[in-house]
Parts: structure tokens; C-alpha cells; sequence
């Protein structure tokens, strides 16, 4: 079961990538809304990281306490 959802998870990804850059747009248009995907993709990053930490670091302490 694993391994069929990782390969329809791979399957749509090269799916999703080749509709996306065999769209018609011009260069600078492609390096833009590359630039802006990207962007926002580590903003994303950096928002699940520091929620995560916060979420750990509340376990800890009241796992702490606890002991």
C-alpha cells in the first residue's frame, strides 16, 4: 500500500511540474512566478518550523512538570 501512494505521489508531482513548465509564459514571467512559489514555500517553512518548536517545547515543559 506504501509503495502505491508513493508512486502516485511521485506520479502527480511530474505531473504537476511538466503542465507547469510547458505553459505558455515568457521567461521573465516563469523566473517570477518561480521566484514568488519558492518564496512562499520557505515562508511556509519557516511558519510550520516555528509552530512545531513552540508545540515541542510546550510538551516538554508540561512533561516536565509531570516528572
Amino acid at each position: 500500500m506504501t509503495r502505491f501512494v508513493l508512486g502516485f505521489v511521485i506520479g502527480a508531482a511530474a505531473s504537476v511540474a511538466a503542465v507547469y513548465f510547458t505553459a505558455p509564459r515568457s521567461g521573465n514571467a516563469q523566473r517570477e512566478q518561480l521566484k514568488s512559489l519558492w518564496d512562499g514555500a520557505k515562508e511556509a517553512a519557516r511558519t510550520a518550523e516555528a509552530s512545531t518548536s513552540a508545540q515541542m517545547w510546550a510538551d516538554f515543559r508540561t512533561r516536565a512538570r509531570q516528572a
